[in-house]
């Protein structure tokens, strides 16, 4: 839903108002992935004393206000301001100083449409519509003897990550490296995380000793899980058990870049050093 006020001078704005009506629709659909049938227009020509700006605009000076359900991400708005000044140019050879922006967010729940409230409504589109597309996580399973890492239930966000090799852990503490098999490639601007399993820790008091392990984009070796127990009696994970779990997740960078030349590669488990 995105309801569109637009302002102008009279004599401008009710000659271009069927071009308007097409441009303002299609940056929409482009930007945000609004249906094209969702069209929900104001113009309101006015006259010169009753629209007054300072004296760099011109006669074809025009602001567009556009009300909308929150939640689109920033990169789709400023898509969408690409689109219309850009569309705009085309279409009236309009300079950039004769146009202004304004889209103001509120909750659904401050709207009423069709009878409900507006966060019961039923929409046929996505109003975080315009989110960059997650880039691709590529998984390689180095032991064929290994299932390929997946979730158990499709809602799961987690990989259920196997210990390649059979392990047992002291009662009571003591941590044990635990290979998995795989090597995981993180995109740039995510972080790979390895969580520990709740019902692993609640059934055997086995848990994630540095939990959650972190998986920087620069490494490229396979994938190790540090594993503890706080039993009383030892505890026994064969080849092939669930031991842990994978969620990649975006992360902020903190600081700044890595001096030049500094790099991470497969000798990375540990290799950061110690404080």
């Amino acid at each position: 839903m995105a309801q569109v006020k637009v302002y102008g001078r009279a004599e401008q704005l009710r000659a271009r108002r069927a071009a308007w009506s097409e441009l303002i629709a299609a940056a929409l659909t482009e930007a945000f992935a609004l249906p094209a049938t969702k069209r929900f227009q104001r113009f309101l020509p006015l006259d010169a004393d009753d629209f007054l700006a300072p004296g760099d605009r011109s006669e074809h000076y025009t602001i567009i206000e556009i009300v909308l359900f929150e939640g689109r991400p920033v990169e789709a708005k400023k898509a969408l301001y690409r689109e219309l000044y850009a569309r705009a140019a085309a279409a009236f050879a309009l300079e950039p100083i004769d146009l202004e922006i304004t889209l103001i967010e509120t909750p659904r729940h401050d709207w009423g449409i069709r009878g409900v409230p507006g966060d019961e409504l039923d929409l046929d589109y996505r109003v975080d519509a315009g989110l960059p597309a997650a880039p691709p996580v590529e998984l390689a399973l180095l032991d064929d003897g290994l299932p390929f890492p997946s979730r158990e239930h499709a809602q799961d966000i987690g990989l259920d990550l196997r210990a390649r090799e059979t392990v047992t852990l002291s009662p009571g503490g003591g941590a044990v490296r635990v290979p998995t098999g795989i090597t995981v490639a993180i995109p740039e601007g995510y972080v790979g995380l390895v969580c520990p399993r709740s019902g692993l820790a609640a059934r055997s008091g086995v848990s994630v000793l540095n939990g959650p392990g972190i998986i920087d984009p620069g490494y490229t070796g396979e994938v190790q899980v540090v594993l503890f127990s706080v039993h009383p009696e030892p505890v026994t994970l064969e080849r092939g058990d669930r031991i842990a779990q994978l969620v990649v997740t975006p992360a902020l960078t903190i600081g700044e870049a890595a001096r030049d030349g500094a790099t991470r590669g497969d000798g990375g488990f540990g290799s950061t050093g110690s404080a």
